[in-house]
This record gives C-alpha cells, sequence and structure tokens, in this order.
C-alpha cells in the first residue's frame, strides 16, 4: 500500500510543473517632459516545453503599446513594430534599451519615477497577463526609445 502511495505521489510531480510564461525584472521608463512615448523592458521566461506567442498588450495608463525591435541599418538604429513576439519553450526573451522593447503611446498622464503603471499582456491562446510596472528613471548615457528612428 505505502509503495503504491509513494509512485502516485511521485508520478504527479511532472503536473505541477509551470504552464504559464513568468515575467521578471519589469519597469517602465521615465520619459522627458514634453514626450508622448516612453518604453517598457523586462525579461519574459518561459519553462514550458511549448513556444508562447504575445500577440497584443495593452494598458489604461497609454493609448497604445507596441512590441518593437531595434535594427542597425547604416550605423542609425530604427525601430520595427512587431506583430508578435516569440518566447520559445524553456527559454527566455529579455526586453531592453537598444533591443526588443516595448513601446507605450501618449500616456494618459506625466508618469514620474515610483509610480506604477499597468499592463496586460495577451498571448495567441488568450491567456491574459496582468503586470504592475514601477516607473524607474533612466541613467544618462542609457541608450533609450527616442533616438530611434521609425521605419
Amino acid at each position: 500500500m505505502y509503495r503504491l502511495i509513494i509512485l502516485l505521489f511521485f508520478f504527479t510531480l511532472p503536473l505541477q510543473a509551470a504552464t504559464q510564461l513568468e515575467i521578471a525584472d519589469a519597469y517602465v521608463a521615465e520619459a522627458p517632459p514634453g514626450l508622448d512615448v516612453t518604453a517598457a523592458y523586462m525579461t519574459i521566461n518561459n519553462p514550458t516545453s511549448a513556444d508562447k506567442y504575445i500577440v497584443s498588450l495593452r494598458s489604461d495608463d497609454f493609448d497604445a503599446v507596441e512590441m518593437h525591435t531595434t535594427d542597425i541599418e547604416g550605423g542609425i538604429a530604427k525601430m520595427r513594430k512587431l506583430d508578435r513576439l516569440v518566447i520559445p519553450a524553456n527559454s527566455s526573451v529579455s526586453l531592453t534599451p537598444g533591443g526588443i522593447h516595448l513601446m507605450l503611446h501618449k500616456p494618459k498622464k506625466r508618469l514620474h519615477a515610483g509610480e506604477l503603471i499597468t499592463l496586460e499582456i495577451n498571448e495567441a491562446d488568450h491567456t491574459l497577463h496582468g503586470l504592475v510596472l514601477p516607473v524607474k528613471k533612466m541613467r544618462p548615457g542609457t541608450d533609450t526609445h527616442h533616438h530611434h528612428h521609425h521605419h
């Protein structure tokens, strides 16, 4: 009898594996006064055995949220909008200044360091992730969004 209980416990462990994305180190860059766009950064980990696809984002604090990547063309950084972001199985994707990042357009109010914004991430399978991100001051010299040219 005891052996059966131990075996049942052992075989149920894999069912406890993570089934959704894990998001860490998420924050929004404080935009300089007069700028109506800012960026958000984070690390998205997919601990599952299947690729995950982020297809849309929204925030009550902004008119629009888009996914962008930065390409270097002729020494100039240019942003390109992404229709979806793939988070490969058992892997992580880092959203960083100068790389893949979220563009947050037209804030409803001026955001200052220390404030919080809400963000909703929608996967292709309709899984929603609600996040609360702090607004942080960017260090001088950090490659931020407002230097780039859009396609």
